[in-house]
């Protein structure tokens, strides 16, 4: 039995040097793309989202481009809840290829109207900054815990949203510019 047992350990452990080899080798490209990227962080984005619960949202980047504050004004279809309401989120963004492509998770407080119901929300998703146009797009899911007036959870609030960045000429690269030839 315990050779047994030294036989699966040895395996294991072979196991897991190749697969820290292969993550090694699959992330290269990506760490070596990111430290081409221009600068990324800054922008103030507006638009709309759409799912689980749809209104408007507001997102501001940090500096840094690893952090953000988002506030969302909502319309939420889970049954339990279909009213009006609002969240405000603090997101931590963990960049996936460059610092254009992000993984988002975050949490803040949830407010909704007709009921005065108070809860926390989380948000687990993505999120895209494009590079020559001043749009962001995300993909998420925000589940809410009440527990002011009337407790419950509401897992129904997966959404996409479309912004465009306010500041996008701070913020945007500059495309290339294609040399012309000049006319005779």
């Amino acid at each position: 039995m315990k050779l047994l047992a030294c036989c699966l350990i040895l395996y294991l452990d072979t196991c897991m040097r190749k697969l820290f080899i292969l993550l090694l080798l699959l992330t290269q490209p990506i760490i070596v793309r990111a430290q081409s990227e221009p600068a990324v962080g800054g922008e103030t984005a507006s638009g709309l989202r759409l799912g689980g619960s749809s209104g408007i949202t507001f997102k501001k980047y940090a500096k840094s481009g690893q952090s953000a504050f988002e506030l969302i004004t909502s319309y939420n279809f889970d049954p339990k809840i279909n009213d009006l309401g609002a969240t405000a989120l603090f997101e931590k963004l963990v960049p996936l290829s460059g610092k254009r492509l992000s993984a988002q998770i975050g949490f803040g407080p949830t407010w909704v109207f007709r009921d005065t119901r108070i809860g926390v929300s989380g948000i687990l998703g993505f999120d895209w900054r494009l590079r020559y146009v001043p749009i962001t797009l995300s993909v998420d899911w925000a589940p809410t815990l009440f527990f002011i007036n009337r407790t419950g959870f509401s897992p129904v609030n997966g959404a996409f949203s479309a912004r465009y960045v306010l500041n996008s000429r701070r913020n945007m690269p500059r495309r290339p510019r294609v040399p012309t030839s000049p006319n005779n």
